[in-house]
């Protein structure tokens, strides 16, 4: 996976509660390991403006990448996550629904618009299993350590239990 490139892209609904900061300082450690930017975004509602300026800084951050995986989570299934998911889709981006780390308002919706966002292109995933699979697929040793580090300490260090 030497031409992939990855980074994060945590949503949450302008409220930093324990959950979004659990999260965030989570996606933090990962990124950090792997070198991986991570994107926060907080929005009371969609702005259009901010939106593009986000892509925008997503698409500078990989820039020259041949492959750019999006990992995707955050609160707000039903609106939030879902156009910036299919934002960055619209742009080329390989999204990766971190469904571990996703919550909707409703739960009982959230096969249904999971399941939206899958028909339009958007890869099903937890972090665990993402992580895994980009070790047995990464050519650079370094980083396979890095992968590998994560994955072992993966249950005792990161405690996040979506709602």
């Amino acid at each position: 996976m030497s031409d992939l490139q990855c980074l994060f892209l945590h949503v949450y609904h302008g409220v930093e509660d324990a959950y979004n900061n659990d999260v965030s300082k989570y996606l933090s450690a990962v990124a950090s390991a792997t070198s991986c930017p991570l994107h926060r975004m907080s929005l009371q509602w969609i702005d259009r403006i901010a939106l593009s300026k986000l892509i925008d800084n997503m698409k500078r951050s990989v820039s020259g990448s041949k492959r750019t995986a999006l990992l995707i989570c955050g609160s707000h299934l039903e609106d939030h996550v879902t156009v910036c998911s299919l934002e960055a889709l619209l742009e080329g981006f390989d999204v990766h629904l971190l469904c571990d780390l996703i919550l909707a308002r409703d739960v009982k919706l959230k096969p249904v618009l999971l399941l939206r966002l899958f028909q339009a292109g958007a890869v099903p995933s937890s972090l665990r299993q993402f992580l895994y699979v980009w070790q047995a697929a990464e050519t650079d040793q370094c980083k396979r350590e890095v992968l590998h580090e994560l994955l072992e300490n993966y249950d005792s260090t990161f405690a996040v239990h979506p709602r």
